[in-house]
């Protein structure tokens, strides 16, 4: 990631959604290679991981400093929003894999961003 800010890529938003597409994305890949348990909720996330993640955006993207309020409620609305939308995906995922209907036999069956002993 380009610490020096003339190397980030400048991002834009509109209301509360990213003008680029990818960048929904680039968040969605990065909860998911830095997942590191199960939290039922993002609201359930421990602040320091969210901080973590929200730094690891900073280090890639660049946009006018009188934005970023804009930009983190917008990051964190993405964030939310994706996360639930992983988590579905993955009991879903783990419920066909195991064909049960039942939480204790989906562990292991889950996506590979998922460790088995969540």
């Amino acid at each position: 990631m380009p610490a020096d800010q003339s190397q980030r890529i400048q991002i834009s938003i509109e209301g509360d959604t990213f003008v680029e597409t990818f960048v929904p994305r680039d968040i969605t890949a990065t909860m998911k290679a830095y997942f590191d348990g199960p939290y039922p909720t993002f609201r359930s996330m421990p602040q320091p991981i969210i901080d973590g993640l929200w730094d690891r955006f900073l280090d890639k993207y660049v946009w006018p400093t009188a934005n970023t309020i804009n930009v983190y409620d917008a990051w964190k609305k993405t964030m939310k929003d994706r996360y639930k939308d992983m988590m579905n995906d993955a009991r879903n995922q783990a419920k066909c894999k195991s064909q049960s209907d039942s939480p204790v036999d989906w562990r292991g069956h889950g996506p590979p961003w998922i460790r088995a002993e969540h």
